[in-house]
C-alpha cells in the first residue's frame, strides 16, 4: 500500500508538471497564430508589389544594362545629386561640394 501511495503522488506530480507545460504550449500556440495571421496579412499586401517587382525586372533589356555600364564615368555626379536630393528631403544643410573631372 506504502508503494502505491508514493507511486501515485509521483504521478500525481508528474500530472501537474504535464499540466504546466500543456497551458504553455497552449499559450504558445496562440501566440503562434496570431503572429501567423499578422505575417499572411503583411504578405497578402506585399504581394502586388512583388508582383510589380517582378514584371519591371523582366523588362530589363540589355540596351537598359550597356546604357547604365555607359554611364561608370558619371556615377561620381550622379551619387551625388542623389545624397543632394535626400539631404534637401531630410531637410539636412547641403554643402557645395566640387566633382573633380
Amino acid at each position: 500500500m506504502e508503494v502505491i501511495r508514493k507511486e501515485s503522488a509521483a504521478a500525481n506530480k508528474t500530472g501537474a508538471e504535464v499540466s504546466k507545460i500543456a497551458t504553455e504550449c497552449e499559450a504558445n500556440a496562440e501566440f503562434i497564430g496570431e503572429q501567423k495571421a499578422i505575417a499572411n496579412k503583411e504578405l497578402e499586401a506585399a504581394k502586388p508589389a512583388l508582383a510589380k517587382a517582378i514584371a519591371a525586372a523582366k523588362g530589363i533589356t540589355g540596351k537598359d544594362v550597356k546604357e547604365v555600364t555607359g554611364l561608370k564615368d558619371k556615377m561620381k555626379e550622379i551619387g551625388c545629386f542623389v545624397i543632394d536630393m535626400v539631404s534637401i528631403l531630410l531637410h539636412k544643410k547641403v554643402y557645395p561640394a566640387r566633382i573633380p573631372k
